[in-house]
């Protein structure tokens, strides 16, 4: 096809769309705003007639036993079965906020699931008045899942756990965290007690202080393990920085897992461990404090021959940043005993 052809047939393209379609524009129009009101008309009546549907209503429950702790994740929202015009339904659905149902469970009778009497079940027929009365007039309530909730209860214990800040930086060259202090250092926690006899420390949420040149100080919230609650929200987090120096000291080195029939010699029997430390702890670090130990291995002995045992650092001070172990390998002697 060349040139001309082509224009012809755009041209009759062009002129067929001027005849066919902008001659027709008002009756299309036409037709797609009747169609719009059609459609709008056949919803609102739809809208008209009654539905069964489901909605998620929020509960609340308050006035937990004081001396029992709840152990088990009890629903923040029920399921409610509801018969309604869809105007009402949709309006429902539509409002931004739902005040929640508060149960007081002082005001309810709980069966008894378990002989010790911990274990407690609420019917949820029990909430049907209430909820009803919360509800649109317009809605009628025909049912709620699930039928019962289930309240775990277990004696309830306090004890002072320690805080763990969770603050995540980079440090300027040259310098290091010496410590994250919290103030208080410990919280009153209150729950069941054997998961307050297991619990180590409390955490707070994770803060991204970016690099770090100077001491700060910053407010950190605290976040407690479900089943347990403390009277402290936050604490206040002290990062103190400090100059470090790179140091080394000569450890011993101990032989571990060597059979009663062997005797083993090594060479050397002292190594050095290199570390940071800060200036202000330079002088408290002794060779007491570390424990270089050479774990013999009857696989890398007898499999894997190499006359090497593998060095590995057991103990380290704790003010003491990234120890480093040389040699890393130290030669050896195998005898049989006497």
């Amino acid at each position: 096809m060349n040139k001309a052809d082509l224009k012809y047939y755009l041209h009759q393209l062009k002129d067929w769309y001027k005849r066919r379609i902008l001659a027709n524009r008002q009756q299309l129009l036409t037709f797609a705003i009747f169609l719009t009101i059609s459609a709008a008309f056949w919803f609102l009546d739809m809208l008209n007639n009654k539905f069964i549907a489901t909605i998620e209503y929020p509960v609340h429950f308050v006035n937990l036993p004081e001396d029992k702790a709840e152990t088990c994740e009890v629903p923040r929202t029920l399921a409610l079965n509801v018969q309604a015009h869809g105007f009402h339904l949709l309006g429902y659905q539509l409002t931004t906020a739902v005040a929640p149902l508060e149960v007081d469970l002082s005001e309810y009778e709980l069966v008894n699931q378990s002989q010790n009497g911990l274990i407690k079940v609420l019917t949820t027929k029990q909430l049907f008045n209430s909820i009803v009365n919360q509800l649109p007039s317009d809605i009628e309530l025909l049912d709620i899942e699930p039928s019962s909730v289930l309240f775990d209860f277990t004696p309830q214990s306090t004890r002072m756990i320690p805080v763990k800040p969770l603050v995540n930086y980079d440090i300027s060259n040259q310098f290091l965290v010496k410590t994250i202090l919290a103030s208080p250092d410990s919280v009153r926690c209150i729950g069941p007690a054997e998961m307050l006899d297991t619990l180590r420390f409390i955490s707070s949420t994770p803060v991204n202080i970016g690099k770090v040149e100077k001491n700060l100080e910053l407010q950190v919230q605290l976040v407690y393990p479900t089943a347990i609650r403390g009277e402290t929200k936050s604490v206040d987090a002290s990062v103190i920085i400090e100059e470090y120096t790179e140091a080394s000291i000569q450890v011993p080195v101990e032989v571990s897992q060597v059979p009663d029939s062997l005797k083993v010699t090594i060479y050397p029997r002292e190594v050095t461990v290199n570390y940071r430390v800060a200036i202000s702890d330079f002088s408290r670090i002794k060779p007491y404090q570390f424990r270089v130990v050479a774990p013999y291995s009857v696989y890398d002995h007898t499999i894997h021959p190499t006359n090497k045992m593998r060095l590995v650092l057991k103990k380290y001070p704790n003010s003491v940043y990234s120890p480093s172990i040389h040699p890393q390998q130290i030669d050896y002697i195998l005898e049989k005993n006497d």
